[in-house]
């Protein structure tokens, strides 16, 4: 009789055809600026749906990587807006163009990373006591109810069929 070699079980679905060094590679190019339909466009890369479902819990630790890129992105992209306004312009077109381009890195990267280059701004408002201490909101809560009979219903209905016939 022949030998049997020894079968390992089948997990279900497809194999994984995109390992670890992938993943590793698409968060490079994020990193370096590469939008994410240009590196799907990459031969042996995944989709962009792929991607994204990875990013979102599909592939445990690449969400945390992917957000990581991102970050690293945005600090690219703030490096390169600073170092268009810190090269002196020719004429006021190309002021105007360099502006223009500083200012869609700093959106961009206000996007990709809004919790340090975003401008959102919060105000926290709170009541002192007299011994300087918050004291808890007060919030009125004014709850009304506007109920009609039910045999109103009917009246109006006839009223404004006759202000109709008019």
């Amino acid at each position: 009789m022949a030998k049997k070699t020894a079968e390992l079980p089948n997990p279900i679905g497809r194999p994984p055809v995109h390992g670890p060094e992938v993943e590793d590679r698409i968060c490079e190019l994020i990193a370096d600026g590469n939008p994410l339909p240009a590196i799907a466009a990459m031969p042996g890369m995944p989709r962009v749906a792929t991607i994204l479902g990875w990013a979102a819990g599909d592939r445990p630790g690449f969400g945390e990587r992917y957000s990581r890129a991102r970050e690293a992105l945005a600090i690219k992209l703030v490096a390169d807006a600073l170092e268009l306004v810190d090269t002196p312009a020719k004429d006021a077109v190309e002021a105007q163009d360099k502006r223009v381009r500083a200012d869609m890195r700093k959106w961009l990267a206000s996007k990709l990373f809004p919790k340090q280059f975003g401008d959102r701004v919060q105000t926290d408002v709170q009541a002192l006591d007299a011994n300087g201490k918050p004291t808890a909101p007060v919030m009125p809560v004014l709850n009304i109810i506007i109920e009609a009979p039910a045999e109103a219903a009917p009246k109006a209905i006839e009223a404004s069929r006759w202000q109709d016939d008019e």
